[in-house]
């Protein structure tokens, strides 16, 4: 029996066999839904920073420590966090390190002692959320004779001679192995999705048209496959700072995927893409057409690896991550549309002239119809894009000065660029004609590609919060007076505090008494610090110090005691960078 007659009969028999009805349908949608919001790994909401340190920065130890260990603000990974001692000759001391019964504290014993000189304890952990972090942390182990001076702890790169470990946080810049597999796993998801939207709401074609949308479909879960499946050496390589060759170690892909979060995502991802296979695969085999009726399951499993991949994203680390990563979901889902769409345009529908009458009414009204669609995908963009600008853009200087915000406006320029494009072409299918839209409609799709790529590299930056600039802040007080307060450079470490005291004429204060600021971090359960800031002249003061010693959301309340014991205060909350 040739091959094509044994499928024929096949399917029929599959068929009955699986009782595929809609019973069925219905329940493989009710355990879909249930593995999406029940199994899905639970992410941690923020990224860790390192709050405490023993011995800390810059400390002089009379005597040599009998272990290290560094304090962060939430738990940290099991999998890839080491501590190494390097002296400043450059001699490392491997430590056997381990975390501790709080998962946010990493020690390690100090089985030898340690000779009287400059160390560095080098760290690297992997973050709740997946990112990995590193540092270095100098300090000084005091000479064991009495009388003996102490030798002096020299800031990273002051001695070029001895090697120094610049404290430093990892994962920052994006390589290129990075974008080139992100971009392929949002490449495909657009595509399928995108592609399947289209023909079953957008475009009702000839069957030609949906067999080139079924090689397209295939074509673009062999990507997603190709994405998921080397994910989880490309996080190895990450992690454990090995190359592509050494990440398909059995023993550290074992690491990734037991011991951090992003394993743990990546085999609900594996499952997830499993189901999505198999749901494909029995739409194919019980109707050859695209329709609601078989594709709804597919089209929900991939809308499923949107939703993991929201959960991963910047959105997870936020205040608020349900919201965050709800709309994060949504800027993705319609972004998918609007580029898949834009592919079924280009690809799918007739090209070149469009002679008969019937060819050229399908033709615009299917265009007419994306265009509705795409003024909704555009509508949900905007609005997710500028909720994820504030939540990741604090500041004008942080969008015009960190990697983020320079990148983030190479994004708004070009989805401008296409938003142009598609009024435009929304303008032609009101007034139709015997010439369509795909050579415009090329270079919008060209654009998507390219606003998909930036896409994958802002996902891979620290958001612009960790570069706000300088914070320079008037609040109004009782009595008319205005209290302004200068931070600068505004990072967590060593920051200059500039207070200035005006009147409603906009003059100095000169009665002023004593100036005092209280700092305190709105996210960490940590003691108010306060201090008196010394006065430079009638109405301006200034301190300077390590008094902000972590980023984040801080609270400063600044108090003005008068001459005439009157008081007053005001409160600021910046929020400090790491660089």
């Amino acid at each position: 029996m040739p091959f094509c007659e044994k499928r024929i009969v096949a399917v029929p028999v599959l068929y009955n066999m699986v009782k595929v009805n809609d019973s069925l349908k219905k329940f493989g949608f009710v355990v879909l839904l249930v593995y999406l919001f029940t199994l899905v790994p639970k992410v941690a909401w923020a990224h860790a920073y390192l709050v405490s340190s023993n011995p800390a920065e810059n400390e002089t130890l009379t005597e040599p420590p009998s272990k290290v260990t560094l304090q962060f603000s939430e738990s940290i990974q099991s999998g890839f966090h080491s501590i190494v001692l390097v002296d400043s000759s450059g001699d490392q001391i491997m430590l056997s390190d381990s975390i501790g019964k709080d998962a946010s504290i990493l020690e390690a014993p100090i089985t030898e002692e340690l000779a009287a000189g400059i160390y560095y304890m080098q760290w690297k952990v992997i973050s709740a959320d997946g990112h990995p972090i590193h540092g270095a942390i100098p300090f000084n182990v005091e000479a064991a004779q009495k009388g003996t001076d102490p030798v002096p702890v020299e800031e990273p790169g002051s001695n070029p001679d001895s090697n120094p470990v610049p404290a430093a946080t990892g994962g920052d810049n994006p390589t290129f192995d990075v974008i080139a597999l992100r971009w392929l796993l949002y490449m495909g998801l657009s595509l399928f999705i995108g592609v399947i939207v289209c023909n079953l709401f957008i475009i009702q074609g000839p069957p030609q048209q949906q067999a080139k949308s079924m090689r397209v479909i295939w074509a673009s879960l062999i990507a997603i496959s190709i994405a998921l499946l080397l994910n989880l050496p490309l996080q190895t390589t990450l992690y454990a700072g090995v190359s592509w060759s050494e990440a398909f170690t059995l023993s550290l892909l074992k690491e990734t995927a037991e011991q951090t979060t992003v394993g743990t995502v990546w085999v609900f991802q594996l499952l997830l893409l499993v189901i999505l296979w198999l749901f494909a695969w029995m739409a194919t085999l019980i109707r050859s057409e695209i329709s609601v009726r078989n594709w709804s399951l597919p089209l929900l499993a991939s809308v499923g690896l949107l939703v993991s991949k929201a959960f991963t994203s910047h959105a997870a680390g936020s205040e608020n991550p349900i919201l965050a990563v709800t709309m994060d979901f949504l800027h993705l889902l319609a972004s998918s549309v609007w580029v898949g769409g834009l592919f079924t345009v280009v690809f799918l529908l007739p090209r070149g002239d469009l002679d008969s009458t019937n060819e050229r009414q399908d033709y615009w009204k299917s265009l007419h119809r994306f265009s509705l669609w795409a003024m909704i995908a555009v509508a949900i963009i905007l609005l997710t894009g500028i909720y994820g600008s504030l939540l990741y853009v604090p500041t004008w200087y942080s969008l015009f000065h960190s990697p983020y915000g320079k990148v983030l406006l190479g994004k708004i320029l070009l989805f401008s660029l296409m938003v142009m494009l598609g009024a435009f072409h929304f303008l032609r299918t009101r007034k139709k004609g015997n010439t369509g839209i795909h050579r415009t409609a090329w270079f919008e799709l060209a654009l998507g590609i390219s606003v998909l790529i930036i896409v994958t590299i802002l996902t891979n930056l620290p958001t612009a919060a960790s570069s706000p600039g300088p914070f320079k802040v008037t609040q109004k007080v009782q009595g008319g007076h205005s209290v302004t307060l200068e931070i600068s450079p505004n990072v967590a470490g060593h920051n200059t505090f500039q207070i200035d005291v005006r009147n409603t004429e906009g003059e100095t204060v000169t009665d002023i008494e004593q100036v005092t600021l209280s700092l305190n971090h709105m996210d960490m359960e940590m003691e108010e610090n306060t201090v008196i800031v010394t006065k430079k002249s009638p109405g301006h003061f200034q301190t300077e110090g390590l008094y902000m010693n972590m980023n984040g959301k801080w609270r400063l309340s600044v108090h003005v005691l008068t001459s005439s014991l009157d008081s007053y205060g005001v409160e600021f909350h910046p929020t400090v960078g790491t660089k």
